[in-house]
């Protein structure tokens, strides 16, 4: 069967029925995991599963797979239980509430990324002025509390210590993105994204490998084992993605990076017999971990379409499009062994898949690519 249409046919006939009867709690709020029957699992829901599942209903909305009228009930329902449930005084979001209804006093950056993402989706669907108000809230507490002093970007928390990474700035770089499609007369969004690609192209870039560091000291030097640093193919493909967006929507130019990162991901980060993007890599060009996840199947979709509708000849076209239905392929190898509409999470170097369950927050990466791959391919 053509790939597109296996997409487009996985999206309408399983996916996205089954996350609308399965994946919606009675408070309207989104589930955090299914079973691999396709029931919900009780536990802790995370804020960035929140704003992911907003992304994926407004999402399919744009893509003509569902109707306004039908997902924007469930999206303003899902959103203000949102901000009720996440948002904390400061304005930040919580990283998760409990069962019992707690917020785990966490506000990773990370979720703070996805929080203003979902925000922007919701509103454009919506046009509700309240999702708004509380973006601009949010952006106000992130220069406030967050910013780092002497220098651009923001802090992160990991193991309970301030953290430099480049992953959390890659989504709120993700979330300017997306505020700025929709609401383009605030200045803040552009001001927002300017300096996020200014980190990626000034910092997180090593210019002697081209390959994207992902943890940082205070000064943004990359921190090294032996002299060497980790990347992940996938956040290559995903920053390359996203700086040709950023290309499209403000006419500035990201330089010859986005194509360096697609480049070296191909060149060190793709299990040459599985044909699939393995997780982790040494900036040397070892590989670290040789697992593969699903995500970065979807995110080297992405760049590769995206790339092929900026190629200069017929032969560079060609070769960026036939990447793309390498990767279309690989995903498909998450997707076919479970029930349809579900997934596998990761294989491992043995052959083998390791989930017991379906994770909500991986519709979003799966939705994003087969809808940029059905519309450029």
């Amino acid at each position: 069967m053509d790939l597109k249409l296996k997409a487009r046919q996985w999206l309408t006939d399983h996916a996205l029925p089954l996350w609308l009867e399965n994946g919606i709690h009675a408070d309207g709020s989104f589930v955090e995991n299914l079973s691999r029957e396709a029931k919900p699992l009780p536990g802790s829901q995370r804020c960035m599963v929140q704003a992911r599942q907003i992304y994926s209903f407004c999402e399919a909305v744009r893509m003509g797979l569902w109707t306004k009228d039908k997902i924007a009930p469930i999206v303003t329902r899902a959103t203000e239980s949102f901000i009720q449930r996440y948002s904390m005084p400061s304005g930040a979001f919580t990283h998760l509430v409990e069962e019992d209804g707690e917020q785990s006093p966490l506000v990773d950056l990370y979720a703070q990324s996805f929080a203003l993402f979902g925000l922007a989706n919701a509103f454009e669907l919506t046009g509700d002025v309240k999702f708004k108000e509380r973006a601009l809230q949010h952006i106000d507490y992130l220069y406030k509390e967050r910013r780092l002093l002497g220098g651009s970007g923001f802090s992160e928390y990991v193991g309970g210590e301030v953290a430099f990474e480049a992953n959390p700035h890659m989504h709120l770089f993700e979330a300017s993105l997306a505020w700025m499609r929709v609401d383009a007369d605030e200045f803040q969004w552009r001001n927002l994204a300017d300096e996020i690609s200014g980190l990626c192209v000034g910092r997180f870039v090593d210019r002697e490998t081209g390959a994207l560091c992902e943890h940082f000291d205070v000064n943004w030097k990359p921190l090294r084992q032996n002299n060497l640093f980790v990347f992940e193919p996938g956040h290559h493909y995903e920053w390359a993605w996203l700086l040709l967006q950023y290309e499209k929507l403000t006419s500035a130019s990201a330089g010859a990076i986005p194509l360096l990162l697609f480049e070296v991901a191909e060149k060190y980060g793709v299990d040459a017999k599985t044909g699939l993007a393995v997780d982790e890599v040494w900036s040397d060009g070892r590989v670290k971990k040789g697992s593969s996840r699903f995500w970065p199947q979807t995110e080297r979709i992405k760049a590769s379409v995206c790339l092929a509708e900026e190629a200069e000849t017929e032969e560079l076209k060609q070769g960026f499009l036939r990447v793309s239905d390498q990767a279309a392929a690989g995903l498909f190898k998450f997707l076919d062994p479970v029930k349809p509409g579900l997934w596998e999470d990761m294989l491992l170097e043995n052959g083998k898949f390791t989930d017991l369950y379906v994770k909500a927050s991986s519709l979003y990466h799966i939705i994003c690519a087969w809808s940029e791959y059905i519309r450029k391919r």
